[in-house]
């Protein structure tokens, strides 16, 4: 079988993660990671959680199994782990038949000829309870014996050995069991129908592959408290709901049954596509072929219903209100992310309601006409991005006019006043440097801060400072004052003049006697020092914004050269090969991918901007015809489609090298968002 990432979010910034082989490869590979903000209502009837005050950022309660079952004399050991320095023990995988995504992770053991064995685990949605379920076929009894794999950190953090942890167990006759582990950190609840037995131990030295190849420290002790058994037989499956906090009300079978059959419904694709407009609602995500230019199918596909049911894991609960988180599992919700992801998370698929009160969390944080860069797990927002908060007006643009088709009721005041007054700071300048210029275009940036979106930094050293005028920040900015004329018809007249001397100022400064657009003008606000370097920020110049920056044939040059220097399948790459520093690959120790993060590797959100700016620059919109359609299908979403593997989540990014191997983070709100909203445009370009 092939391996892949699984992931289950729990919509409160909490998941679970692993791998379809079973093997615990990251320190993020966990059955329970809460969020920073659990909500206190649980899912299930009559169930209140804790309050979760203990909790200031995301914490790993339960890590994973042990697992193994009897029948007779026959024991077959189910889990799979990796030890210091390299042992594989025990290698239940090897027993896998099966797995899918399909309502939730399921494995299925193939113990003999005539036995079978499955294995399911479910996040419930906004409740932060993890359900686990065996069930078996082809045997009358059997007994399952389960060990929880206990930590109390940070998710960030590796657990050792230590005498601080504490294994008491308060136990129950429901079959409820109760650790606190350490003091001062959530309690973790067991509720199931077996039987417990406190055997405390730790399990000492596993190995995290994947963390040891990102050059961090990659080895841990984890406590396992006691076993569960369970009789188990094809009547009666193992169930098991574990919870934060210390909580075991209610009794175990009926619990599971209404919070399986809950997420059960939750998950159909009747109720996920019910929640976007009915012409959106087609599963099918890929035209008809076209036996003149498309070979063989795909390896992978990829429905809507899935990416879909995907895109509610970015969707969270903050104590601030609704936000995205831009990735798992270790990124928190970031400004830039946020609305990036918001258009096809959302928009695009007509999901308003989230859109809005994502809109409305984000807009009461504008500081000095700064959108936040990033809230963090704990401490106050971070304020160093040039571009979060154009983007933001940019959205309430695109979000007032989806609104506008179905009422006459007003934007609110809040999201007016905010664009207002980024647009009012930006004129007249805020942070880093960040104010228009007598030539109509917009500067930024500080020796320290980097302000756009290619954000690495080594130590105090920036990787890539784009101090001046970067090509991508003056599209947002044409695009922000576009929006912002139209939105707010008192101000038009003014910034209708804004626009159109930095568009003009625009044509003569950026346009390369190459023919691709200079990536920084004023390059460290040096008057006439130019950065010439091909990348991909110019795209947003020609694709991926409502409004064009430059004029069609100068648009098809860009898109031309970006397509033969910086596309790869799947993803855009950050920097030409031919440039001296090109990193063609990313991965190492944290240096060496910072150093790599946006100077070479590849991103597959890109590609929506491009592919946008690809069709937008083939024929004329009344002339583009299927042929185009169809091409790009193949030659461009085709393989985009390929790095999801069928599970509807995309990779942060990808080596700029072939075979273009993904890397980073691997479920990534960008990417998926990118993939949706490229998917809902050619939907509506093929209607016409």
């Amino acid at each position: 079988m092939e391996t892949v990432e699984w992931l289950e979010a729990d919509g409160l910034g909490g998941f679970s993660s692993g791998s379809s082989d079973l093997l615990r490869r990251r320190r993020y590979h966990a059955l329970m990671i809460i969020g920073p903000h659990p909500l206190r209502q649980s899912a299930a009837p009559s169930i209140v959680h804790p309050d979760s005050s203990s909790c200031v950022t995301r914490m790993v309660l339960v890590t994973g199994l042990e697992v193994w079952l009897r029948i007779e004399e026959q024991t077959y050991f189910l889990s799979a782990h990796e030890y210091h320095p390299g042992v594989r023990h025990p290698e239940g995988n090897k027993l896998l038949n099966m797995f899918s995504l399909s309502p939730w992770p399921r494995w299925q053991y193939a113990l003999s000829d005539t036995i079978s064995l499955q294995h399911s685990i479910v996040s419930v949605f906004e409740s932060g309870e993890v359900l686990l379920e065996w069930n078996i076929s082809g045997s009358s009894q059997a007994q399952l014996f389960v060990r929880p794999l206990l930590a109390a950190k940070n998710y960030h953090q590796l657990q050792q050995e230590s005498q601080d942890l504490l294994f008491t167990a308060e136990t129950f006759t429901n079959g409820g069991v109760i650790w606190r582990p350490t003091t001062g950190t959530m309690p973790v609840s067991w509720l199931c129908n077996g039987d417990y037995e406190h055997v405390p131990i730790w399990y000492r030295q596993f190995l995290y592959a994947a963390e040891r190849d990102r050059g961090l420290d990659h080895i841990e002790d984890l406590a396992s408290p006691g076993i569960f058994s369970f009789k188990l037989s094809p009547e009666h499956p193992a169930q098991v709901i574990v919870r934060p906090g210390a909580n075991v009300y209610g009794d175990p079978e009926a619990v599971f049954t209404h919070l399986k059959e809950r997420e059960k419904y939750r998950r159909m694709p009747s109720s996920i596509l019910s929640a976007i407009p009915s012409d959106l609602r087609s599963n099918r995500t890929t035209s008809a072929p076209d036996s003149a230019i498309t070979p063989a199918l795909p390896q992978h596909t990829l429905s809507m219903h899935t990416a879909l049911r995907a895109a509610e894991s970015y969707m969270i609960h903050r104590s601030q209100g609704l936000s995205i988180i831009a990735g798992y599992p270790w990124f928190t919700d970031w400004g830039r992310d946020t609305f990036i992801a918001l258009r096809g998370l959302c928009l695009s698929v007509g999901r308003s309601e989230p859109a809005q009160r994502i809109v409305s969390t984000w807009a009461k944080y504008i500081s000095q006409g700064m959108v936040p860069n990033r809230f963090t797990d704990h401490g106050p927002p971070e304020y160093n991005s040039a571009d979060a908060s154009l983007w933001f007006v940019i959205v309430v643009h695109e979000l007032v006019t989806m609104l506008s088709k179905h009422t006459d009721k007003k934007p609110p005041d809040d999201w007016l006043r905010a664009i207002e007054e980024i647009i009012d700071h930006y004129s007249s300048g805020t942070r880093y440097n960040i104010q228009l210029q007598i030539d109509g275009l917009l500067a930024a940036g500080t020796s320290d801060k980097a302000l756009t979106w290619m954000d690495a930094k080594v130590g105090s050293s920036v990787i890539t400072p784009r101090i001046g005028k970067p090509v991508e920040l003056q599209a947002l900015w044409f695009n922000a004052l576009k929006a912002g004329a139209q939105l707010l018809p008192h101000r038009a007249e003014e910034w209708v003049k804004l626009y159109e001397t930095q568009k003009k100022s625009f044509s003569k400064r950026f346009v390369t006697p190459q023919g691709w657009l200079a990536d920084v003008v004023d390059n460290f606000h040096k008057p006439g020092c130019i950065d010439t370097s091909l990348r991909p920020n110019q795209l947003l110049a020609v694709g991926g914004l409502p409004y064009l920056l430059v004029e069609p044939p100068i648009a098809r040059q860009v898109v031309d050269l970006v397509e033969a220097k910086l596309l790869v399948p799947g993803g855009v790459r950050t920097l030409t090969p031919d440039h001296p520093d090109y990193q063609g690959k990313y991965g190492g120790d944290p240096r060496k991918r910072d150093q790599a993060y946006h100077q070479g590797t590849a991103w597959p959100w890109l590609l929506g901007p491009f592919i946008e700016a690809w069709l937008r620059t083939r024929t004329s919109t009344e002339k583009r015809n299927n042929h185009h359609l169809h091409e790009a299908q193949r030659r461009f979403i085709d393989p985009w489609t390929e790095l999801s593997k069928g599970s509807g989540h995309f990779p942060e990014v990808m080596d700029g090298n072939p075979p273009h191997t993904p890397g980073g983070a691997p479920f990534q709100a960008w990417s998926l968002s990118e993939w949706l909203r490229i998917q809902i445009l050619l939907r509506k370009l093929h209607a016409a």
